[in-house]
């Protein structure tokens, strides 16, 4: 509890511009948590969608958000934070009614190119907001960046708690009116940031996208990273595709998804603050490497119990419970690391561009990784040996980056253990 009132305290101290960013990524996930979760159960369900091309669609969503980073952090640094975030939204709310009441894939591909297009526009601004202001907290002798990137996940998770919640209360309600509720949460934030939002703010300065495309092209060491770090968005995404396979294969309604995603967010609120304390002691190279480690651990329960059929009782949920535990373990010390990370290989300038760069190398890979995983889950509908070849393959990624994060040439020397 002490510990919860002192990063309540630490939000209070942090500046109003800072503040607003942050309660932004709250209500964001709010309306995002609300609808995507529950969009891979409505293509199978309602509409019949092919378990490929769920993949398609959910892959095509992250790849048009993650994929576009680059220019939406281009756009951030060149025009400002506020005509990002305010577009953003506008296209966010125009993205979930296509994925609301469109019922052909071209409908949902649209949708899911639009939705995520907004994603592209508002992240790397607040990121590049939060990344710039948190350094001049910390280089004021306030808390450091990265416990100011932890304040940032545990409101975001927040807002993962509240969007599955609303998502289980509102399970069996027509998808359509859950988008268009999810709207709502959008056109909120809107006024809210055109209203309080100045139009520049300082610190933040404005680059010419030519500049900022040069200084990514000559920091190999951050290219390097950018591609590493990939692996944490493709193995995020997996969430979304593994948890409804498990769920069909255990006999359960789909409405339990929302569960998973609200005790994922408990996890991420209670344990980000201490989690990335211990982050901070122990350093990027021991941080990074342990984290995609557990990620791919995490896989471990659901391949154990694969090749066997479920019957609809409560105990058999505990396998997927384990991986969500043990990945949001791995998220949770490795988000506010890297976006540090970023923002220091970036040498504090740019920012938003790198943060871009960062979301669109795990957008490649979330493109092609989700349509593979979205076919090998097929192997789940029936028990067999099959069944593990999905698991084994959402493991490569984190364990490729792990070795990779082993050898990386990070800035700053290792805490002695």
């Amino acid at each position: 509890m002490r510990s919860a009132l002192n990063d309540y305290r630490a939000f209070r101290a942090l500046p109003p511009h800072l503040q607003l960013t942050i309660i932004t990524s709250f209500v964001f996930n709010c309306g995002f948590f609300l609808v995507i979760p529950f969009l891979a159960s409505h293509m199978k369900d309602d509409l019949a969608f092919a378990g490929a091309l769920v993949g398609v669609v959910l892959g095509v969503r992250t790849f048009a958000q993650q994929g576009m980073f680059f220019f939406g952090g281009m756009i951030a640094d060149r025009f400002g934070i506020k005509p990002s975030l305010l577009i953003g939204c506008l296209v966010r709310i125009i993205g979930f009614l296509f994925l609301g009441f469109a019922i052909e894939p071209v409908g949902m591909i649209t949708g899911a190119v639009l939705t995520g297009l907004a994603g592209a526009l508002f992240t790397p601004a607040i990121e590049s907001a939060v990344s710039t202001w948190a350094h001049e907290v910390e280089t004021s002798g306030g808390i450091t960046r990265k416990e100011t990137w932890g304040i940032y996940a545990v409101f975001s998770q927040m807002g993962s708690v509240v969007g599955p919640g609303l998502g289980a209360i509102l399970f069996g309600v027509p998808f359509p009116l859950v988008c268009t509720i999810a709207c709502g949460a959008f056109f909120v934030m809107f006024v809210l940031l055109a209203l309080k939002l100045p139009r520049h703010i300082e610190g933040l300065e404005y680059s010419n996208p030519l500049d900022s495309i040069r200084a990514i092209t000559a920091n190999r060491a951050f290219i390097i990273f950018a591609v590493i770090n990939a692996s944490f968005l493709i193995t995020y995404n997996q969430l979304y595709l593994a948890l409804p396979a498990d769920i069909s294969r255990q006999g359960m309604p789909g409405g339990l998804i929302a569960w998973y995603f609200g005790l994922a967010s408990i996890i991420s609120i209670l344990g980000q603050m201490p989690l990335a304390r211990l982050a901070i002691a122990k350093g990027f190279r021991t941080t990074l490497v342990r984290a995609y480690v557990i990620m791919a651990a995490a896989f471990l329960p659901l391949l154990a119990v694969s090749p066997f059929a479920g019957h609809g009782e409560w105990f058999q949920a505990l396998p997927a419970i384990a991986m969500v535990i043990l990945l949001h373990i791995g998220f949770m010390l490795s988000a506010p690391m890297t976006r540090d990370l970023t923002a220091v290989l970036a040498r504090e300038r740019h920012v938003a561009t790198h943060m871009g760069v960062v979301g669109t190398m795990g957008g490649i890979g979330v493109l092609v990784s989700s349509t593979i995983t979205g076919s090998l889950l097929e192997y789940t509908t029936e028990p067999s040996l099959l069944s593990v070849i999905p698991w084994i393959g959402c493991m490569v990624f984190p364990i490729c980056s792990a070795i990779a994060f082993s050898f990386f040439p990070f800035p700053e020397s290792e805490p002695t253990n």
